[in-house]
C-alpha cells in the first residue's frame, strides 16, 4: 500500500519516549511482548470512546490519519514521534478511510449517516470538502490505481455503490455516483484485481464471494467457500492469487472439549485462491494450494482479520481475538506473533521496510510493529478514554479470544459483529449431541423471552454461562463478566429489515394484506407482535430433530429475512421455502399472491 522505503523506516526516523509499561500479566510466554508508550497528547483532546478501524497516510507518511467508528473523529499523528497531533470530527460512525494520490486527501465512509465524505490534509488540520449520500450502511470503500473511481460496499442495504471521482490540478475533488449495484448477500471487503477490471467483494458473515466488473458494475459470478468471517482480502505478491483470512466451523465436529482442544471444531486460517480460478464460474476455488493455519493446539489464533503484504515474501496477519499480529512467510514459516493492544483490525504495511502499523480498535490505540530492528512493540494511545462501562467491558468479553479454551474462539466467531455466521453447530445449547442448530443472531436478543432452542434457559445470564463453559470451554465465568456481557449483548440492536417499507401504493398494499393474512393464520401464537413477533414458551408444530426433540422456542421474526436458513436446523433453505417446501403450520393453500405478500410482509420486520 505505501510503495515508498522510507515510509515508516523507525530505524532512521523514531524517537522512543522513555517511559514504558507492562501490557498485562495476562500475555502469555509465547508472544513477543508489546510496551505501552505513553505520548504526550494534546491539552484539548476529549475524553471518549474512538474505536479505530482504519488506517492512511497522509503528507508523504509523514502523518497517519486513523478513522475512528465511535467518535466518528479522525486522529492525525506524527510518524516521527508516533504521538498524537489532533482529532478531527468528520461524521458520526466512521468505518474505512482512503488517502487520495498525493496524501494531501482523504475520503472517509460514515455507516450511521450513509455518506461518503472527503477531506483535505494542510497545516496539521483537516477540513470537509465533499459529502455525497451513499446506500445505507457503507462499511468499506476502496479507490482504483489512478483515483478516478471509488467503490463502496454498503452492508445492511446489500449495495455496491461506483462512485466517480474528479479534480483539477490540485482542487477538491468533486463525487458522483455512477451506479449502485444489488447484491446477494452483505459485503465487507473489497479487492481490486491488478488490472482494475475485476472487484472482489466478500460476504460480510457468511463464505460467499461475488466477482463485479469494475467497469459496468455487473455481477459477474457469485461463489461459495467453505468458510466464514472473511476479514481480510489482499493480492499475493505475485499477483496470481487472492490471499482470504477466514474461520471455518467444521460442520462434522461437535462443541466437545477434545474437539475444540486439538483444533477440530473451529479452524482459522489465511488461504490463497488463484486469481484464475476466482474469475472461472465454474472452476473450482479450492485447488489444492495450502491454507496458512493460524493457532495450533495450546495457543489458538482467534478471529483473523486484517491481512496485508511485507518485504522478502513475507505477510502479516492481525489476530483480533488474541490481540495480536503474526508475520509469516507465505507457506506459514517461521511464524511470529506480536503482542499489540486488544482486537486489531486494520494494518498498514510497507513492502519496503516491513514495518506495520496496528489499528487496536478495542483499546483505543495504535501499534508500531518493526520486526527487522526487534524492537519492542509500541502501542500510542489515542487519547483519554472514559472508565469502562458494564457495557464496554461486555464489548470487550464479546471479542476476546481469552474466554474459551487456548484462545480458538471468540463469541465473535460464531456470532459475527453480534449477528451470525449462518450456519448450524453441535453444541450442548438443547442438552445433548447429535443434532446441530442453527446459529442465531443477538442482534435484537434482549427482544427474546426465552434461550436456547428448547427453552431452557429461562435468563440470558444463563445462557451466557452456559455457552462459555461448554461451548467454548472457558475458565468458569465470574458473575461480573456474565452481568458485563448481558449488558453489552442488550445494547445490540436487531438488524434493519431486508425490505423496508416504501412510499409506493402498490407496495404498502401487499404489505397490509401480508399482515393480515399473519394474523388470520394465527401466525401470532408463537410470534406475538408488535415488539418481539416471538414468545416464552415452547411448541411442537410438527419439527422433529436427530435425537427425536419436538418443541422449540419459537425465534423473533425481527430481521427474519436476512437468515441463511431457517427453523432450528436450517431444513428450509429460504424464507418462502418455509411455506412453499414445508407447509409451516399452514391450515390451507396459499395463492400465488397471498404468498408474495406474506413474503413481503416477514422481510419488513
Amino acid at each position: 500500500m505505501l510503495g515508498q522505503t522510507d515510509m515508516l523506516n523507525m530505524n532512521a526516523r523514531c524517537i522512543f519516549l522513555s517511559t514504558f509499561l507492562t501490557l498485562s500479566a495476562l500475555i502469555p510466554a509465547w508472544a513477543e511482548e508489546s510496551q505501552e508508550v505513553t505520548p504526550s497528547l494534546p491539552s484539548q483532546l476529549p475524553t471518549q470512546l474512538r474505536r479505530p478501524v482504519a488506517l492512511g497516510l497522509l503528507n508523504d507518511g509523514l502523518r497517519l490519519a486513523v478513522a475512528n467508528r465511535r467518535s466518528g473523529t479522525v486522529s492525525l499523528l506524527n510518524t516521527d514521534t508516533w504521538s498524537v497531533i489532533n482529532e478531527f470530527p468528520a461524521g458520526k460512525q466512521l468505518s474505512d478511510l482512503a488517502v487520495l494520490p498525493g496524501g494531501k486527501q482523504l475520503l472517509v465512509t460514515d455507516e450511521a449517516r450513509h455518506e461518503l465524505i472527503a477531506l483535505r490534509y494542510g497545516y496539521d488540520a483537516l477540513q470537509e470538502t465533499a459529502r455525497l449520500p451513499v446506500s445505507p450502511s457503507p462499511v468499506e470503500l476502496i479507490l482504483n490505481d489512478d483515483a478516478t473511481r471509488c467503490y463502496v460496499a454498503s452492508l445492511w442495504s446489500r449495495r455496491l455503490t461506483i462512485v466517480s471521482l474528479s479534480s483539477h490540478d490540485d482542487s477538491d475533488v468533486e463525487l458522483q455516483i455512477l451506479k449502485t449495484v444489488a447484491l446477494p448477500f452483505e459485503p465487507r471487503k473489497l479487492l481490486l484485481l491488478g488490472d482494475a477490471r475485476m472487484l472482489i467483494v466478500t460476504d460480510a458473515f457468511g463464505g460467499q464471494l461475488a466477482v463485479v466488473d469494475a467497469e459496468s458494475g455487473e455481477v459477474a459470478s457469485v461463489r461459495d467457500l467453505p468458510a466464514h468471517n472473511l476479514q481480510g482480502l489482499t493480492l499475493n505478491h505475485a499477483q496470481n492469487a487472492v490471499l482470504i483470512t477466514h474461520q471455518h466451523l467444521n460442520p462434522l465436529a461437535r462443541a466437545t472439549f477434545n474437539d475444540l482442544h486439538w483444533g477440530m471444531l473451529s479452524n482459522n486460517v489465511a488461504r490463497p485462491i488463484s486469481v484464475q480460478r476466482l474469475l472461472s464460474p465454474t472452476a473450482n476455488l479450492l485447488d489444492g494450494r495450502g491454507a496458512i493455519r493460524l493457532g495450533d493446539v495450546g495457543h489458538g489464533a482467534a478471529d483473523p482479520a486484517d491481512i496485508a503484504l511485507l518485504d522478502k515474501g513475507r505477510i502479516a496477519i492481525a489476530l483480533a481475538g488474541t490481540g495480536e499480529v503474526a508475520i509469516t512467510d507465505s507457506a506459514g514459516r517461521d511464524m511470529r506473533r506480536y503482542k499489540t493492544g486488544r482486537r486489531p483490525t486494520a494494518l498498514l504495511a510497507s513492502v519496503d521496510s516491513g514495518e506495520v502499523v496496528v489499528a487496536n480498535t478495542l483499546s483505543d490505540s495504535i501499534s508500531v510493529i518493526d520486526p527487522a530492528a526487534d524492537l519492542p512493540v509500541r502501542d500510542v494511545s489515542l487519547g483519554p478514554s472514559p472508565e469502562p462501562s458494564p457495557q464496554t467491558r461486555g464489548e470487550l468479553l464479546f471479542f476476546d479470544a481469552g474466554i474459551s479454551h487456548d484462545s480458538w474462539m471468540s463469541c465473535h466467531s460464531c456470532h459475527t459483529d453480534g449477528h451470525t455466521n449462518g450456519l448450524t453447530a453441535d453444541t450442548l445449547g438443547d442438552g445433548s449431541y447429535g443434532a446441530p442448530k442453527r446459529i442465531p443472531t443477538l442482534l435484537g436478543v434482549s427482544q427474546t423471552d426465552l434461550w436456547a432452542w428448547n427453552g431452557s434457559m429461562k435468563e440470558l445470564h444463563d445462557q451466557i454461562d452456559q455457552s462459555i463453559r461448554t461451548t467454548l470451554h472457558g475458565d468458569p465465568p465470574s458473575g461480573e463478566a456474565v452481568n458485563d456481557l448481558a449488558a453489552y449483548l442488550q445494547t445490540l440492536k436487531p438488524p434493519p429489515p431486508l425490505r423496508p417499507q416504501t412510499i409506493d401504493a402498490s407496495d404498502e398494499a401487499s404489505l397490509t394484506r401480508g399482515q393480515a393474512l399473519f394474523h388470520e393464520m394465527n401466525c401470532i401464537q408463537c410470534h406475538v407482535p408488535p415488539v418481539t413477533y416471538t414468545t416464552g414458551g415452547v411448541f411442537d408444530v410438527d419439527l422433529v430433530d436427530e435425537v427425536g426433540n419436538r418443541k422449540f422456542n419459537p425465534p423473533s421474526l425481527r430481521g427474519v429475512g436476512r437468515r441463511r436458513g431457517f427453523f432450528h436446523d436450517k431444513r428450509a433453505k429460504t424464507l418462502g421455502a418455509v411455506f412453499t417446501d414445508h407447509q409451516h403450520q399452514l391450515d390451507r393453500d396459499l395463492g400465488a399472491q397471498e404468498f408474495k405478500d406474506l413474503v413481503r410482509f416477514l422481510e419488513s420486520l
